[in-house]
């Protein structure tokens, strides 16, 4: 078919599956946790590491060159402001996420007694 590798693979899945829904089929990054409904609440810093989890797997730069790195920031810049007014408008979770996001687990094992 004339579809690009990763739509004709989403379409097969989807048929394997009989999935309907293309996040069924396809998947969330499995490196991008839930930050709507957390106790306390999200931070800045949590919403921009979110944002440059996002920029790095959809452009697969690991770490920004001189020609990528204005790109990368303005990105992350923007990305950030559209997850904080998402995250400002959505009405409140009935349940918290099923996982932390990646700097409260850190923060957690680091406050961890030792056995």
């Amino acid at each position: 078919t004339g579809l690009p590798g990763p739509l004709r693979r989403m379409n097969a899945i989807r048929r394997s599956t009989g999935l309907e829904n293309w996040w069924q089929a396809w998947g969330m990054c499995r490196n991008i946790t839930t930050l709507r409904g957390l106790e306390p609440p999200v931070t800045a810093e949590e919403i921009e590491a979110a944002a440059r989890q996002y920029v790095r797997k959809v452009s697969g730069v690991q770490k920004a060159s001189v020609a990528t790195e204005d790109l990368v920031e303005l990105a992350v810049l923007r990305i950030t402001e559209a997850t904080r007014d998402l995250l400002q408008a959505l009405p409140p979770r009935r349940q918290p996420p099923p996982t932390l996001p990646p700097l409260r687990r850190l923060s957690n094992t680091s406050r961890t007694p030792m056995a």
